[in-house]
């Protein structure tokens, strides 16, 4: 299918050595910035091919072939039938409003996890100039991606546990404190979201050959997560690890109560079905 966004990608992926600038991003060098021959500055995707088929995001812009400054590509649904995480094929700009007003993780959450939607609104404000909206109490202090996974919908809830299990997000912001959240949703109501926290339970050191049968009764399905909280806790887990606020996880690595309850009581339970 003909598509202008298509063919801009592909030429800036044949030409980023051209337009590489400083860093701008701590995300693996993923974001760079160019100056245009009319004098503005814009991020530019420019880094190898093989981390561009990874990451979730693409940015780019160059000669006003597209208008906004700010692209993205990334991993926005999930199929619940295929049990994985697909990229939108559409370009569009990442705001934190979108999030806000239609619960559409952005690009810049997925792969930052353990950041607030006030941090990427503050930083795509000084980037791009975005106005900064309105944010909860919540959205200033707690992870974007802890208040989807908790209370989220089912596909909110599924495209952040398979975003734990992830390479480039645990590169960007560390392993240690997604364990919990990951084994907590392997009781989630949906088999296919428990499927997710599975498969990303196993990308984790110690866990890599950890059964579990995501179909099988509540019961069974509870003790899985229990031996895995108990293996994790005694066996696993880093003492020494220091875990960042906004994860709302305490010194000794588990749940701040008051956060999650709170969160978890805030779920949206509403049917999800897929068509097919």
């Amino acid at each position: 299918m003909f598509s202008w966004g298509r063919i801009l990608l592909h030429f800036l992926s044949r030409n980023a050595s051209r337009f590489a600038g400083p860093r701008r991003c701590e995300n693996v060098g993923a974001h760079r910035t160019i100056k245009t021959e009319n004098g503005f500055r814009h991020s530019l995707f420019a880094v190898p091919q093989r981390h561009e088929r990874k990451t979730r995001c693409a940015y780019a812009s160059y000669r006003g072939l597209v208008r906004q400054p700010l692209l993205q590509l990334p991993y926005a649904a999930h199929h619940l039938g295929l049990l994985h995480a697909m990229r939108s094929h559409q370009v569009s700009s990442p705001t934190v409003q979108e999030s806000i007003t239609y619960g559409r993780p952005n690009a810049c959450n997925l792969c930052h996890l353990d950041q607030t939607l006030a941090w990427t609104a503050q930083n795509l404000h000084a980037w791009y100039n975005q106005p900064v909206p309105e944010l909860s109490q919540d959205d200033q202090t707690i992870a974007a991606a802890v208040q989807w996974i908790l209370k989220g919908d089912a596909g909110q809830r599924a495209l952040i546990a398979w975003g734990m299990g992830w390479g480039d997000a645990q590169r960007t912001t560390g392993h240690e404190w997604v364990y919990p959240y990951l084994i907590y949703t392997l009781t989630d109501s949906y088999a296919a979201v428990r499927f997710d926290a599975w498969k990303s339970l196993r990308t984790l050191p110690g866990f890599s050959n950890f059964a579990f049968t995501y179909t099988a009764p509540d019961h069974m399905v509870d003790e899985a997560a229990s031996r895995a909280y108990e293996k994790w806790l005694r066996e696993v887990r880093n003492v020494n690890e220091v875990y960042r606020p906004e994860t709302a996880i305490d010194s000794n690595g588990r749940f701040r109560q008051d956060v999650f309850q709170r969160l978890r009581s805030e779920r949206d339970e509403k049917p999800v079905f897929l068509a097919e």
